[in-house]
């Protein structure tokens, strides 16, 4: 039996884990060389999808928050940091729009769980917000925010 809170080494876990857990019904069977172990054993095809399924889940958790804080959160200092102000338009819209969605999205959680490709819709929209050659943010700033925020009176006007 394999049990998580065991004293054995995490890859004899892994081993037994790759080796035990999944039945051979149904599976084509091919030698697999797993490198990190340094040995190789038959792993049937369907540990195989599984593994790359958790491969793709790990790489997902990666390039969602690249995509939607660190590219962002980059370029938005290297827009303070230059003499243009144009720059600064796209990044500081990028904000209003990404705290807008995140705002939306705690409120909507429950129905936005029930669609399968929410997360993957959202970071092809944040992708076209962040780009450079669309410059999705400032559009939509632009043309829908600013005029709702002017609408409802939350310009004031400051003495710079």
């Amino acid at each position: 039996m394999i049990c998580a809170h065991s004293s054995e080494p995490f890859s004899d876990w892994l081993t037994n884990l790759l080796l035990y857990s999944s039945s051979t019904r149904f599976s084509v069977n091919f030698h697999f060389p797993l490198l990190f172990l340094g040995k190789t054993h038959e792993i049937t095809g369907w540990r195989v999808m599984g593994m790359l399924l958790m491969l793709f889940f790990f790489v997902r958790s990666l390039y969602g928050p690249m995509l939607t804080l660190l590219y962002p959160l980059h370029e938005t200092v290297m827009a303070i940091e230059s003499k243009t102000k144009v720059d600064d338009e796209q990044w500081l819209a990028y904000w209003i729009l990404y705290s807008l969605l995140t705002l939306l999205e705690m409120i909507l959680q429950p129905v936005l769980e029930l669609i399968p490709i929410w997360y993957e819709v959202k970071l092809v929209f944040v992708a076209w917000l962040v780009l450079p050659q669309t410059k999705g943010a400032a559009f939509l700033y632009e043309r829908f925010v600013r005029e709702q925020i002017k609408k409802n009176g939350w310009f004031r006007d400051r003495e710079d």
